[in-house]
């Protein structure tokens, strides 16, 4: 009795699903990967602008508590967001107070600079608006300048990049970074008690 040979390997139809299959498995492994690596580059990005919130706050908080309300001005920029100048007590002697700024970019026995002024505003720059601290001296040219922020919001956005007003008893600051194409905005809005 003869006996069909068994066919051995696959058929072109099984050859061509095999393929089919693998091919589908892989586009998903790479766009698994693309995803995953999108998630990421958007933590760490959001990350960066809590960090920056943080610090741009804590760097407001600290300056603004040391003066008082006859020692700050407020002036509204062309895009709306306001640029806050003022002095804090440098010294105190008998009696008499010394008004000016702090300078951490000076040597330690100089960081305190009789009738210099701190401002922070908002700028353009390469990446956007930025929130810079600078210090000024007595005739408001620039001496140092820290940023503190990029990607901040227009005055007229909501919430703004920087608005400061005054709240009973306190004045409250917003600090706002603009939204993009990937995320909404981020912002920080907190009270300050001026010096008396």
């Amino acid at each position: 009795m003869n006996r069909p040979h068994a066919q051995r390997g696959f058929t072109l139809v099984e050859a061509v699903v095999s393929a089919s299959l693998l091919m589908f498995v892989g586009m998903g492994a790479v766009m698994l990967t693309s995803v995953s690596r999108d998630g990421a580059a958007m933590t760490r990005s959001q990350a960066s602008q809590t960090n920056w919130l943080r610090r741009a706050s804590m760097a407001v908080r600290e300056d603004l508590a040391q003066t008082t309300a006859s020692r700050l001005t407020i002036a509204t920029l062309t895009d709306q967001n306001h640029s806050i100048t003022f002095q804090r007590p440098t010294a105190c002697t008998a009696g008499v107070t010394t008004w000016g700024a702090y300078d951490g970019s000076a040597a330690e026995g100089e960081r305190m600079r009789d009738d210099h002024f701190t401002r922070f505003t908002v700028r353009a720059g390469s990446n956007g608006r930025q929130l810079v601290r600078q210090v000024l001296d007595s005739t408001m040219a620039l001496v140092h300048e820290d940023v503190l922020a990029y990607g901040l919001a227009s005055g007229s956005a909501t919430p703004p990049g920087l608005r400061i007003v005054a709240s009973g008893n306190l004045w409250q600051v917003t600090i706002g970074l603009a939204a993009t194409s990937t995320q909404r905005g981020a912002s920080l809005t907190f009270d300050v008690a001026l010096h008396n």
